[in-house]
Formats: structure tokens, C-alpha cells, sequence
């Protein structure tokens, strides 16, 4: 198949309420302040890291398989299910109200939830949308389809998890809790995959099947008038309309050959897509470019940018101190969770040293250093156009 015939493309869209699986194996729960044993998956997983479920129980995951840290007070068993690659692990106070449709799975799908970033390492908060239920942590209100989006705190989830069973408003069905999770219109064609930006889907059959029309696809092209800086591979995405909002960070795909953008004119939509530039001679980079090409009015009929060096913000960082190495962070402000959005767009670096960032005018930073565990966060500020300035950060402060 190629580009240029008619050619509609269906997308699976999993749904949170797929049927049931047994689960492969069960293990007691130790007390909440022991680890559980290794538990081998059936397959080496692709994400190591650790994640905290709503429950207030921690996964951690290696290379080849997982171990548990039940949360405080918690004496359940865990269920661990393999569903196409993704590793579940699921409590037993928990598998009742998937069942019943009032929780939603993807909670405790493991390996989703590190691919989307809501790992321990990435996020202090779980992301839900939630109907009936009142949540201390950051809401905004989904008025239209009477629910709430909110952020709760991971350090509180066995408690606002106790609060919920025991007040049995779960197993009522007077509260439906769901990961406010990110959705990606995906296909591959002619062996390149190609990911389609919607705001809405062309159609949405009664199987979940999402189609969309790929010759209305306009491909994207980003540049900077640097010569000596190239385009990594991966990008970020958001779509925002008032209080709804979607995105996400697309790995190994390189922006300006296999990404192509389906436009759609709609007033209060907000596109923005970000792309990474490094030297291509140097490692560690000694700069970094962040661009982002921000539009209103729907997702654009055009979606190329030409970016100039001189219009973009340039802060030198200098970093100082006694360590011998640092990883310098970067990322937009996050509206919900401060640093959150924090990245390592070069990596480890050696200390002293200095990290040149050409900043997008108009789009707000945070900044920070991470030594060994310890992480300094620099607040945020917005990127002014052509302005050059410099911070100092003294690693002093987190070691000896």
C-alpha cells in the first residue's frame, strides 16, 4: 500500500473494559515494610523502573521481571496477568471492581504506565478521571460529561485507597475511577510508522475500531539554521481544548520523515509539538535546542516551522561543585505538577561544566541538576525571543 492510494487505515483502540483473563500466578503479600521475592515475567519487559499503583502498593520492575512493596497496612494477595506484553499486576481487593467496570485496568497495567511516563522516576501523582468521588489532590472539572481529572498524590494512595473500600462507594457503583491515560492514532504503512493527530476520530465503530483517512495526512519538517545540530529521534505532543487536554512523548520515530499531521480547523484547540536538536560531532552535547511549534485554531494544514537561532532564548547554565558528574533537567512547566515535565535531554555531563539551552520564546521552563539521588529544581521562567542570560548552579548544596 502506498500514501498515494485511497487508503483508510484502522487503528485498535484497547478498551479498559476487555475481558477477563485468569491471572498466571498469585503470591501472598508480605508486610508493607518487606519486598516481595523476584517474580519472573514471561517475557523480558522493555521498561524498567518502579511505579505506585492507586492502591498505595509498589511495583518494581528489571529486566527480567518484578517485585512488590505492598503499600502501608496492606495484607492482599497480587495477581500478575500478561496481556500482549504488558505486565499487570493487580491486587485481590482490586480484581472485584475491574470486574464490576467501575475501576479501570490500565491502573495496574505496568507496563503502560511506565511507557506513559507515570512512573515513581517521572511523577509524583497518579492521573485519573474520576465520576462520584472527591479528590484533595489538583482537579479540574469535566463539566460536560459530569466527571473530574485529577492528580493524586502517590505518598497519600493506600490512604485515599482505604478511604474508598471501606466507604464502598466503589463497590456501589456511586464512584468510577479511570487512568486519564493518552491516546495515539498509529499505523505503519510501507514499513515507516505514521502517527495521525486528531482531535476527534473519523469513525468509532461498536468494536473500538478508530479509522482514519491517511491521504488527508500533511507531513511535518522542522529546522534550525544550525549546521552543526541534528534532530533526535522522538517528540512530545499536546492537544488542548479548555479543560481537556491530550498528549504524550513518541520514542524512536524521527519527526520530519514519519510523522503526519491530519489538520482540523477548531477554534480553542491548541497544537503544539516539540522536537530535540544536539550537536552531531559532540557527546556530551554542549547545547541543546528545545523547539516547539505552538498553533491555535485546530491542528494545522501546514505543519512545518523553520526556527532561527537568533530569535530563540539562550541560557548558558554553569554548573559548579565537588561531584564529578551531573545530569542537567529540562522541560516545559507543568500546569498540574511542578517538574514533572523535567527531562535529560544530553544526558550525564562532567562537573564543572556548562549546558547551552536555546529556548522557544513564549513557552515557559522549568529547569533543574540531578546529582547521584538528589535533584535541584530551579523553579520556572518564561523564554523571552532573542534574550541571552546565564544561571549558576552550585552543586555544593547536595553533597559533601
Amino acid at each position: 500500500m502506498t500514501r498515494g492510494k485511497a487508503l483508510l487505515a484502522a487503528v485498535l483502540v484497547t478498551a479498559a473494559t476487555t475481558a477477563a483473563t485468569p491471572a498466571t500466578t498469585q503470591q501472598p503479600a508480605k508486610q508493607s515494610t518487606q519486598q516481595s521475592t523476584q517474580q519472573p515475567t514471561q517475557q523480558p519487559t522493555k521498561q524498567p523502573g518502579s511505579v505506585t499503583l492507586i492502591t498505595g502498593d509498589r511495583v518494581t520492575v528489571t529486566g527480567q521481571g518484578y517485585r512488590v512493596q505492598p503499600g502501608p497496612g496492606r495484607e492482599v494477595l497480587f495477581s500478575r496477568q500478561m496481556r500482549d506484553g504488558h505486565l499487570y499486576v493487580i491486587p485481590s481487593d482490586a480484581l472485584p471492581l475491574i470486574a464490576q467496570d467501575v475501576l479501570d485496568r490500565r491502573l495496574f497495567d505496568v507496563t503502560q504506565l511506565l511507557e506513559w511516563h507515570y512512573g515513581d522516576a517521572d511523577t509524583p501523582d497518579i492521573p485519573v478521571i474520576s465520576q462520584g468521588f472527591s479528590s484533595q489532590g489538583q482537579v479540574r472539572r469535566l463539566a460536560a460529561l459530569g466527571m473530574s481529572a485529577a492528580r493524586l498524590p502517590k505518598a497519600n494512595a493506600a490512604k485515599t485507597w482505604r478511604d474508598l473500600t471501606q466507604a464502598r462507594t466503589l463497590a456501589a457503583g456511586k464512584t468510577k475511577l479511570w487512568l486519564d491515560g493518552r491516546m495515539e492514532l498509529s499505523l505503519t504503512v510501507d514499513g515507516k510508522r505514521y502517527l495521525n493527530l486528531a482531535d476527534t476520530p473519523v469513525t468509532v465503530s461498536a468494536d473500538r475500531q478508530v479509522t482514519v483517512d491517511t491521504r488527508q495526512g500533511r507531513p511535518t519538517r522542522i529546522t534550525i539554521d544550525d549546521p552543526s545540530a541534528q534532530l533526535q529521534d522522538g517528540f512530545d505532543y499536546e492537544l488542548v481544548n479548555g479543560a481537556w487536554s491530550t498528549g504524550g512523548s513518541i520514542g524512536r520515530i524521527d519527526a520530519n520523515s514519519q510523522l503526519f499531521v491530519v489538520p482540523s480547523s477548531q477554534a480553542g484547540l491548541t497544537y503544539s509539538l516539540t522536537t530535540t536538536w544536539l550537536s552531531k560531532d559532540q557527546k556530551p552535547s554542549p547545547y541543546v535546542y528545545d523547539l516547539v511549534d505552538r498553533r491555535t485554531g485546530g491542528l494545522p494544514e501546514d505543519p512545518s516551522r523553520a526556527f532561527k537561532q537568533r530569535d530563540l532564548a539562550k541560557v548558558t547554565a554553569t554548573y559548579r561543585g565537588p561531584r564529578e558528574s551531573g545530569t542537567p533537567k529540562l522541560g516545559e512547566s507543568s500546569r498540574f505538577s511542578p517538574g514533572s515535565n523535567l527531562r535529560s535531554p544530553v544526558g550525564e555531563i562532567p562537573l564543572p561544566g556548562t549546558l547551552v539551552q536555546y529556548l522557544t520564546p513564549g513557552v515557559t521552563y522549568e529547569s533543574g541538576l540531578q546529582v547521584g539521588d538528589a535533584l535541584m529544581f530551579g523553579g520556572s521562567r518564561e523564554a523571552k525571543r532573542g534574550e541571552s542570560r546565564g544561571e549558576v548552579w552550585n552543586t555544593a548544596v547536595v553533597g559533601p
